[in-house]
């Protein structure tokens, strides 16, 4: 998505890099339950009015969620048809960061402004790694306050350091790779590990 007006000169970007990534992802097609756009595909949407996002689901047969997504999961079916667990996950690509790792996850934590009740809060724009889990009390319908947690994902990136806009931006190196959750099919228990 580099153009004359990005932080990335179009000059050095690699053309192939769509069919690079259609190629990638096609074995995972029926894993993936859907993809939202961020800023890079704004920038192509401000520009040109298309969105490679929207086309790559088009391409690979998944949802395209256009800016964010509520995901509900449910998990460990029992012989009854009826599920174990159900979990609320919401998916924004977040905007801003700000330079420190508590910036960056502060993005994260403002979804709990737009969404309530959601288990897993996840962000990927400032291209951190980081995880934060969140105890909060509810009121009960049976009577009395519950405690439940919630937890932050920052969802990391892929993008090396050396050479890339992150350098030039004097932005520090961040671990490359993205958070595993695992969500628990017998209690309501959610574990992510970097």
């Amino acid at each position: 998505m580099a153009s004359r007006i990005s932080k990335t000169d179009p000059w050095s970007q690699n053309t192939d890099e769509y069919q690079k990534a259609l190629e990638i992802f096609r074995p995972y097609k029926d894993q993936i339950i859907g993809a939202t756009d961020g800023n890079h595909e704004a920038r192509m949407l401000d520009m040109f009015g298309v969105s490679p996002m929207q086309l790559f689901c088009l391409n690979l047969g998944i949802p395209y969620c256009k800016w964010s997504a509520i995901v509900r999961l449910k998990v460990g079916k029992r012989k009854t048809g009826r599920w174990y667990q159900n979990y609320f996950l919401y998916f924004h690509h977040t905007t801003g960061g700000g330079g420190s790792l508590g910036s960056k996850l502060n993005r994260v934590v403002k979804l709990r402004d737009i969404v309530e009740g959601i288990d897993v809060y996840f962000g990927s724009h400032n291209h951190q790694l980081a995880v934060a889990p969140q105890d909060v009390f509810y009121p009960s319908i049976q009577g009395g306050i519950k405690k439940r947690r919630i937890w932050y994902v920052d969802c990391g990136s892929y993008l090396e350091w050396n050479d890339s806009y992150a350098e030039k931006g004097m932005m520090g190196p961040t671990k490359l790779g993205s958070p595993r959750v695992r969500l628990d099919s017998v209690k309501h228990d959610v574990h992510v590990s970097l």
